[in-house]
């Protein structure tokens, strides 16, 4: 099954998604890319910061993520 996200973005790192909360307030919920599990909520004022918060949370989720080795992500913008 898959889940809608605001957004994906996509580095070196690997690809990130998340749910854009509240934009004014710069507030986002990460959302893992293959079990489309919410993580935590982040706060960004930019893309860059964003992206950063978001890969430390995933790289935390990823160690329980029982997706971890899936090869297409569950998500669609």
């Amino acid at each position: 099954m898959k889940r809608q996200v605001s957004d994906i973005l996509e580095a070196g790192l690997g690809p990130v998604s998340f749910l854009q909360i509240n934009h004014n307030k710069g507030t986002y919920m990460g959302v893992c890319p293959w079990c489309t599990k919410d993580l935590n909520k982040v706060k960004a004022i930019n893309f860059g910061d964003l992206y950063i918060n978001l890969v430390t949370i995933q790289t935390d989720h990823m160690g329980v993520c029982k997706e971890r080795r899936a090869t297409k992500m569950k998500v669609f913008i």
